[in-house]
């Protein structure tokens, strides 16, 4: 997938159509409304059905700041270093929220299941990546107060933030994907 241009040519648009921004300036104002799978098992792919499993994949942009950009300009998740094989964590038919810190959730796809192992930094190997297909960016992101409201209200339970990858129980997951449905950019998930 050939992505012309990089984070800097990125053009900041009304933030009330549209969450795409640049990758220098990209807070944007969170909505307040409110509402994922098991945690898969130990042979990660292996599991009796395809989209049970959901999950909040951190940008990780206070180690990596060019990590948020790339992820949404490929419509990808990715890490890199010492968390890249948390990437492989996640299956075929997924759906991944992807998350920023003090933001909340900007985009969100599913995944397909093949994990794809690059270079990073001039490191042979050292980012491993995976498709999300389709692929939503959201004109607003869901706030973290809104992930904490829905995990405590739907599964009695919290949302750990500082991870790369985070499980969401089911019903949470159902609930911030029927959110993110209504306000993606091109049509639901």
């Amino acid at each position: 997938m050939g992505i012309t241009g990089g984070c800097g040519d990125a053009v900041r648009l009304d933030t009330r159509r549209s969450a795409r921004t640049s990758c220098v300036s990209r807070r944007l104002r969170p909505i307040a409304v409110c509402g994922v799978g098991p945690i898969p098992s130990e042979s990660p792919g292996k599991r009796a059905s395809v989209m049970d499993g959901y999950w909040l994949f951190n940008t990780n942009e206070t180690y990596r700041p060019d990590t948020r950009c790339y992820m949404v300009e490929h419509s990808c998740i990715c890490a890199q270093y010492e968390a890249k094989d948390c990437v492989g964590q996640v299956a075929e038919g997924d759906v991944v929220f992807i998350y920023e810190n003090g933001t909340g959730i900007i985009a969100y796809g599913i995944a397909d299941g093949q994990v794809r192992v690059t270079n990073y930094e001039g490191h042979v190997g050292e980012r491993h990546q995976m498709q999300l297909s389709p692929f939503r960016e959201l004109e607003s992101p869901i706030a973290p107060s809104v992930i904490s409201e829905a995990a405590k209200d739907l599964d009695g339970s919290g949302v750990f933030y500082a991870k790369t990858i985070s499980p969401l129980k089911k019903r949470t997951g159902e609930q911030l994907r029927e959110l993110a449905r209504t306000i993606s950019q091109s049509g639901p998930v």
